[in-house]
């Protein structure tokens, strides 16, 4: 459980990362700044999506299955969130390329991600607790 945690740190580090690098630019040097999509997610839904894209990557990290690769599983695991949000891989990455080249969406998406995981990993802990106080008082 920890390992997933620690694994979706080093994920949000690099998507900062990408955020602080985007956001070097000057403002009026669109060069490197990405079209908008044709198939452009709204915000929140893209928001969702990466979530569940490090989720994914850490759910990856963490199951031991000597049958199939990592990089299989996680491939299994992204076409089902594709599918979810209604997505290929090309709408994806444009998407990604996007927000990722307008600092100002990409540090909201970037905390909204990251509020997202901590409510989540909250709500995990505190099922964690419940069963340990609950076990306590049957004893």
């Amino acid at each position: 459980m920890i390992l997933i945690f620690s694994h979706l740190k080093r994920l949000l580090i690099v998507l900062c990362f990408l955020l602080i690098c985007s956001a070097c630019s000057r403002p009026e040097d669109n060069r490197y700044r990405a079209q908008e999509p044709q198939n452009i997610m709204e915000r929140e839904a893209f928001t969702a999506l990466m979530a569940d894209i490090l989720l994914a990557e850490a759910a990856t990290a963490q199951n031991f299955d000597f049958t199939e690769s990592k990089m299989v599983r996680f491939e299994k695991y992204r076409d089902n969130i594709f599918e979810k949000y209604g997505i290929d891989s090309l709408d994806f990455f444009q998407n990604y390329d996007y927000y990722m080249t307008h600092p100002k969406l990409s540090e909201l998406i970037v905390i909204r991600v990251r509020d997202s995981i901590r409510a989540k990993q909250d709500i995990m802990f505190a099922g964690d607790s419940l069963d340990t106080k609950e076990g306590k008082k049957k004893k």
